[in-house]
């Protein structure tokens, strides 16, 4: 069956980056990744046979599982950055620590630190837009998911979580402007999330499948999926060749990987769809 890879493909830089650091942080022993490094359960699985241990947010807090951890413990923080006064209470406890948070992600820390009264656009409940939240104090939140606009200030900058869709974002600035007209956008989506994006909007002239590679946690992998969704294509989420066994497949097929997933997932699906 014809099919086609979406470039690029495989870990972002930032997810790299932070892979990286973490698998260093083991090298001596275990590490404790507190919270998880990636939105990827097959990423998480492999850094979990390197010796980095994932302490998952969702199922405990990050605060509580600090206490438990023995003074001296190597901990890393995740790509999606993190709340101050962990890193705080971390140091308190003697605990070493590694930060793997994305470096856009940080930019945009930085550029509301700088910037002063800002709104920010993002996912609520999403680890990059709670650890922003924590990090800064900020006059307006628009939430994507609930098209709500809070304000608490007059906001003149707007900044947005590095993951979300062109679409999202606009919808956002729309939001905040309609409320307070001179603010400007200093941050939107990072240039990984918008080349994949803009790759895949290019490939729905193409394809008439499309395959996305990445995990139904991940929010980038999440937008790549609705892009297609929004052409009409008939559209799947799959962490590997084995999510699309049995599924209908119109050639030719589009394959994308999720800036959190191994480019050899997107290949081994490639390879599977080809032997059609």
């Amino acid at each position: 069956m014809e099919a086609f890879l979406i470039e690029p493909g495989g870990y972002c830089f930032g997810v790299k980056m932070a892979l990286q650091k973490a698998m260093d942080a083991a090298k001596g022993g275990k590490a404790y990744c507190l919270g998880r490094l990636v939105h990827n359960e097959k990423t998480l699985e492999s850094l979990s046979r390197s010796g980095v241990v994932t302490i998952d947010e969702r199922e405990v807090g990050l605060s509580e599982a600090i206490d438990h951890l023995p003074s001296g413990s190597t901990i890393v923080f995740s790509a999606h950055g993190h709340d101050p006064k962990l890193e705080e209470k971390a140091k308190g406890k003697g605990l070493i620590i590694v930060d793997a948070t994305c470096p856009f992600v940080r930019a945009n820390v930085l550029a509301a630190a700088k910037s002063g009264h800002v709104a920010y656009i993002g996912s609520k409940g999403h680890a990059e837009a709670e650890a922003f939240l924590a990090s800064t104090k900020v006059d307006a939140f628009y939430d994507v998911k609930s098209g709500r606009l809070e304000a608490y200030g007059s906001p003149s900058h707007i900044i947005a979580q590095t993951t979300l869709s062109e679409a999202e974002i606009e919808e956002g600035v729309a939001k905040i402007r309609g409320s307070f007209p001179e603010a400007k956008l200093i941050k939107g989506r990072c240039e990984e999330t918008k080349t994949r994006q803009e790759a895949v909007e290019r490939a729905c002239s193409r394809a008439r499948t499309l395959v996305i590679i990445g995990s139904s946690s991940s929010s980038n992998a999440n937008k790549l999926l609705q892009i297609g969704r929004s052409h009409g294509i008939v559209s799947y989420l799959a962490e590997d060749a084995k999510g699309i066994e049995g599924k209908k497949l119109i050639p030719p097929v589009g394959i994308a990987c999720s800036a959190s997933s191994d480019y050899r997932d997107c290949l081994g699906c490639l390879n599977y769809v080809d032997s059609l």
